[in-house]
Protein backbone atom coordinates (compact mmCIF):
# COMPACT_ATOMS: atom_id res chain seq x y z
CA UNK A 1 0.00 0.00 0.00
CA UNK A 2 1.27 2.87 -1.23
CA UNK A 3 0.94 6.48 1.10
CA UNK A 4 0.14 9.54 -1.58
CA UNK A 5 2.03 12.82 -0.04
CA UNK A 6 1.38 15.71 -2.04
CA UNK A 7 2.44 19.23 -0.91
CA UNK A 8 -0.79 20.14 0.25
CA UNK A 9 -1.12 17.76 2.85
CA UNK A 10 2.37 18.93 4.19
CA UNK A 11 1.96 22.14 4.59
CA UNK A 12 -1.80 21.84 6.19
CA UNK A 13 0.11 19.73 8.21
CA UNK A 14 3.09 21.74 9.00
CA UNK A 15 0.76 24.59 9.83
CA UNK A 16 -1.89 23.04 12.26
CA UNK A 17 1.63 21.89 14.21
CA UNK A 18 2.88 25.17 14.66
CA UNK A 19 -0.55 26.51 15.45
CA UNK A 20 -1.18 24.05 17.82
CA UNK A 21 2.78 24.98 19.45
CA UNK A 22 1.82 28.74 19.35
CA UNK A 23 -1.86 27.94 21.37
CA UNK A 24 0.22 26.31 23.99
CA UNK A 25 2.95 28.97 24.18
CA UNK A 26 0.26 31.38 24.73
CA UNK A 27 -1.24 28.50 27.31
CA UNK A 28 1.55 28.76 29.24
CA UNK A 29 2.10 32.49 29.86
CA UNK A 30 -1.12 33.34 30.97
CA UNK A 31 -1.02 30.52 33.47
CA UNK A 32 2.60 30.71 34.81
CA UNK A 33 2.49 33.48 36.95
CA UNK A 34 0.90 32.37 40.11
CA UNK A 35 0.21 36.19 41.26
CA UNK A 36 -1.31 36.79 38.27
CA UNK A 37 -4.42 38.52 40.24
CA UNK A 38 -1.99 39.72 43.68
CA UNK A 39 -1.47 43.58 43.49
CA UNK A 40 2.08 44.19 44.97
CA UNK A 41 1.68 47.92 46.41
CA UNK A 42 4.89 49.22 47.87
CA UNK A 43 5.18 51.67 50.69
CA UNK A 44 7.89 53.29 53.14
CA UNK A 45 7.77 54.32 56.30
CA UNK A 46 8.69 53.70 60.17
CA UNK A 47 6.95 50.47 61.09
CA UNK A 48 9.20 50.72 64.45
CA UNK A 49 6.17 50.38 66.56
CA UNK A 50 5.16 47.24 64.92
CA UNK A 51 8.42 45.85 66.66
CA UNK A 52 7.31 46.77 70.16
CA UNK A 53 3.61 45.26 70.11
CA UNK A 54 3.47 41.78 70.47
CA UNK A 55 0.05 40.69 70.18
CA UNK A 56 -0.46 37.91 67.63
CA UNK A 57 3.25 37.19 66.66
CA UNK A 58 3.61 33.96 65.15
CA UNK A 59 6.36 32.14 67.43
CA UNK A 60 6.73 28.59 64.92
CA UNK A 61 9.69 28.01 63.31
CA UNK A 62 10.28 29.79 60.00
CA UNK A 63 12.76 27.50 58.16
CA UNK A 64 11.43 23.93 59.60
CA UNK A 65 13.65 21.99 56.66
CA UNK A 66 16.25 21.61 54.68
CA UNK A 67 14.02 22.00 51.43
CA UNK A 68 12.98 25.75 52.78
CA UNK A 69 16.81 27.03 53.84
CA UNK A 70 17.61 26.44 50.28
CA UNK A 71 15.02 27.98 48.98
CA UNK A 72 15.91 31.26 50.97
CA UNK A 73 19.81 30.59 50.23
CA UNK A 74 18.68 30.86 46.85
CA UNK A 75 16.89 33.80 46.65
CA UNK A 76 19.23 35.57 48.65
CA UNK A 77 22.28 34.49 46.28
CA UNK A 78 19.99 35.87 43.22
CA UNK A 79 20.08 38.89 44.97
CA UNK A 80 24.17 38.60 44.92
CA UNK A 81 26.21 40.07 41.74
CA UNK A 82 28.98 38.37 42.70
CA UNK A 83 27.35 34.64 42.57
CA UNK A 84 27.23 35.11 38.46
CA UNK A 85 27.61 31.79 36.76
CA UNK A 86 25.30 29.86 39.08
CA UNK A 87 25.05 26.88 36.85
CA UNK A 88 29.09 26.04 37.66
CA UNK A 89 27.52 25.57 41.57
CA UNK A 90 26.56 22.15 40.82
CA UNK A 91 26.09 20.34 44.31
CA UNK A 92 24.37 21.99 47.38
CA UNK A 93 25.18 21.19 50.54
CA UNK A 94 23.53 21.51 53.77
CA UNK A 95 24.22 21.54 57.41
CA UNK A 96 22.20 21.80 60.65
CA UNK A 97 23.37 23.19 63.68
CA UNK A 98 21.27 21.64 66.34
CA UNK A 99 23.12 23.84 68.76
CA UNK A 100 22.70 27.23 67.15
CA UNK A 101 19.51 26.12 65.05
CA UNK A 102 21.25 27.76 62.06
CA UNK A 103 21.25 26.37 58.85
CA UNK A 104 24.17 26.41 56.65
CA UNK A 105 23.33 26.14 53.10
CA UNK A 106 26.55 25.31 50.56
CA UNK A 107 26.29 25.91 46.69
CA UNK A 108 29.79 23.70 45.24
CA UNK A 109 31.81 23.20 42.15
CA UNK A 110 32.13 19.30 42.18
CA UNK A 111 35.59 18.64 41.88
CA UNK A 112 36.91 21.83 42.49
CA UNK A 113 38.90 23.02 45.45
CA UNK A 114 37.36 26.29 47.15
CA UNK A 115 34.76 27.82 45.18
CA UNK A 116 31.84 27.35 47.33
CA UNK A 117 29.55 29.81 48.57
CA UNK A 118 27.41 29.87 51.88
CA UNK A 119 24.43 31.07 53.54
CA UNK A 120 23.56 31.07 57.07
CA UNK A 121 19.81 31.28 58.17
CA UNK A 122 18.45 31.19 61.40
CA UNK A 123 15.49 28.67 61.88
CA UNK A 124 13.73 30.63 64.08
CA UNK A 125 12.99 33.76 62.03
CA UNK A 126 14.88 33.12 59.00
CA UNK A 127 17.35 35.62 59.50
CA UNK A 128 20.70 35.58 57.11
CA UNK A 129 22.79 35.23 60.02
CA UNK A 130 26.00 35.67 57.36
CA UNK A 131 27.22 34.95 53.48
CA UNK A 132 30.45 34.29 52.94
CA UNK A 133 32.58 32.78 49.35
CA UNK A 134 35.50 29.58 49.88
CA UNK A 135 38.64 30.07 48.29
Amino acid sequence: MKIKIDTKNVVVIFFTIILCLLLLIVFLQFYKNDNKNIDILYREGDFSYLLKDNTAVYDGEIVSDKETAIEIAKIVLNNISDFENKKDYNTIIVFYDTEKEIWIVTFDKKDTLGGCVSVAIRKSDAQIVKVWFGE
